[in-house]
Protein backbone atom coordinates (compact mmCIF):
# COMPACT_ATOMS: atom_id res chain seq x y z
CA UNK A 1 0.00 0.00 0.00
CA UNK A 2 2.86 2.44 1.12
CA UNK A 3 4.63 1.88 -2.40
CA UNK A 4 1.06 2.38 -4.47
CA UNK A 5 1.08 5.41 -2.62
CA UNK A 6 4.68 6.83 -2.98
CA UNK A 7 3.63 5.82 -7.05
CA UNK A 8 0.81 7.83 -7.32
CA UNK A 9 2.60 10.90 -5.50
CA UNK A 10 5.95 10.45 -8.13
CA UNK A 11 2.96 10.48 -10.99
CA UNK A 12 1.42 13.77 -9.82
CA UNK A 13 4.63 15.11 -9.58
CA UNK A 14 5.61 14.17 -13.24
CA UNK A 15 2.15 15.06 -14.41
CA UNK A 16 1.97 18.55 -12.53
CA UNK A 17 5.53 19.06 -14.54
CA UNK A 18 4.51 18.28 -18.04
CA UNK A 19 1.34 20.52 -17.35
CA UNK A 20 3.91 23.60 -16.48
CA UNK A 21 6.09 22.61 -19.29
CA UNK A 22 3.36 22.66 -21.73
CA UNK A 23 1.73 25.91 -20.04
CA UNK A 24 5.14 27.69 -20.87
CA UNK A 25 5.50 26.18 -24.50
CA UNK A 26 1.87 27.79 -25.34
CA UNK A 27 2.45 30.64 -23.63
CA UNK A 28 1.02 33.34 -26.23
CA UNK A 29 3.32 36.23 -27.68
CA UNK A 30 1.48 39.73 -28.33
CA UNK A 31 2.89 42.09 -31.41
CA UNK A 32 1.93 44.64 -33.70
CA UNK A 33 2.59 43.74 -37.33
CA UNK A 34 2.40 46.77 -39.18
CA UNK A 35 2.23 45.90 -43.08
CA UNK A 36 -0.11 42.94 -44.19
CA UNK A 37 1.51 39.60 -44.20
CA UNK A 38 1.15 35.71 -45.20
CA UNK A 39 1.84 33.04 -42.51
CA UNK A 40 1.61 29.93 -43.87
CA UNK A 41 -1.01 29.95 -47.48
CA UNK A 42 -3.17 32.81 -45.46
CA UNK A 43 -3.05 36.40 -45.96
CA UNK A 44 -3.21 38.34 -43.02
CA UNK A 45 -4.24 42.29 -42.59
CA UNK A 46 -1.69 44.78 -40.53
CA UNK A 47 -2.37 44.50 -36.69
CA UNK A 48 -2.64 43.63 -32.98
CA UNK A 49 -1.84 39.81 -32.58
CA UNK A 50 -1.61 37.09 -30.28
CA UNK A 51 0.95 34.80 -31.49
CA UNK A 52 0.72 31.11 -29.44
CA UNK A 53 2.61 27.69 -30.12
CA UNK A 54 1.37 24.09 -29.50
CA UNK A 55 3.71 21.59 -30.48
CA UNK A 56 4.64 22.25 -33.82
CA UNK A 57 2.00 24.59 -34.55
CA UNK A 58 2.01 28.30 -34.52
CA UNK A 59 -1.57 30.46 -34.42
CA UNK A 60 -1.82 33.86 -34.91
CA UNK A 61 -4.63 35.57 -34.15
CA UNK A 62 -5.54 39.48 -34.41
CA UNK A 63 -8.20 41.52 -32.24
CA UNK A 64 -10.46 41.87 -35.02
CA UNK A 65 -10.78 37.95 -35.64
CA UNK A 66 -8.08 36.93 -38.27
CA UNK A 67 -6.57 33.61 -37.70
CA UNK A 68 -3.95 31.15 -38.95
CA UNK A 69 -2.38 27.98 -37.80
CA UNK A 70 0.66 27.33 -39.18
CA UNK A 71 2.97 24.50 -38.97
CA UNK A 72 6.97 24.99 -37.90
CA UNK A 73 9.80 23.61 -37.38
CA UNK A 74 12.29 24.01 -34.60
CA UNK A 75 15.37 26.50 -35.82
CA UNK A 76 18.47 26.88 -33.54
CA UNK A 77 19.56 30.30 -33.35
CA UNK A 78 23.76 31.02 -32.02
CA UNK A 79 22.56 33.10 -28.96
CA UNK A 80 19.93 33.21 -26.23
CA UNK A 81 17.43 35.69 -27.82
CA UNK A 82 17.85 38.73 -25.68
CA UNK A 83 13.80 40.07 -27.37
CA UNK A 84 11.15 38.43 -29.28
CA UNK A 85 11.32 39.13 -32.67
CA UNK A 86 8.77 38.19 -35.70
CA UNK A 87 11.16 37.89 -38.57
CA UNK A 88 9.49 38.75 -42.29
CA UNK A 89 10.91 38.02 -45.16
CA UNK A 90 9.65 40.45 -48.29
CA UNK A 91 8.49 38.83 -51.42
CA UNK A 92 6.49 40.17 -55.05
CA UNK A 93 5.66 43.06 -52.51
CA UNK A 94 4.48 40.96 -50.10
CA UNK A 95 5.89 40.20 -46.41
CA UNK A 96 6.06 36.42 -45.98
CA UNK A 97 6.63 35.26 -41.66
CA UNK A 98 9.41 33.32 -41.73
CA UNK A 99 10.85 32.78 -38.23
CA UNK A 100 9.99 33.62 -34.54
CA UNK A 101 11.96 33.99 -31.85
CA UNK A 102 11.18 33.81 -28.47
CA UNK A 103 12.84 36.29 -25.58
CA UNK A 104 15.24 33.90 -23.60
CA UNK A 105 15.53 30.94 -25.88
CA UNK A 106 18.35 29.61 -28.12
CA UNK A 107 15.92 28.27 -30.24
CA UNK A 108 13.51 29.31 -32.63
CA UNK A 109 10.13 28.54 -34.55
CA UNK A 110 10.75 28.23 -38.73
CA UNK A 111 7.90 27.93 -41.15
CA UNK A 112 8.07 26.11 -44.33
CA UNK A 113 9.13 28.60 -47.43
CA UNK A 114 10.94 28.17 -50.55
CA UNK A 115 14.65 28.15 -50.98
CA UNK A 116 14.20 31.54 -53.06
CA UNK A 117 12.23 32.84 -49.63
CA UNK A 118 15.43 31.27 -47.58
CA UNK A 119 17.97 33.17 -49.96
CA UNK A 120 15.97 36.83 -49.44
CA UNK A 121 15.83 36.20 -45.94
CA UNK A 122 19.65 35.63 -45.80
CA UNK A 123 20.29 38.59 -47.94
CA UNK A 124 17.42 41.24 -45.96
CA UNK A 125 14.79 40.57 -43.58
CA UNK A 126 12.48 42.87 -41.53
CA UNK A 127 12.66 42.40 -38.08
CA UNK A 128 9.27 43.20 -35.86
CA UNK A 129 10.35 43.38 -32.15
CA UNK A 130 8.57 43.59 -29.81
CA UNK A 131 8.28 42.53 -25.81
CA UNK A 132 11.68 41.50 -23.95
Amino acid sequence: MKVLKQIAIAMFILATTFAVAEQMESRALVVDVPFSFQAGNKALPAGHYEVGFQGGSMFLKSESGESAIVMTHRVEGKDTAERSALIFVPQDGAYHLYRVWRAGREAGNELSVSKGQQKMAQAANTRVVFGK
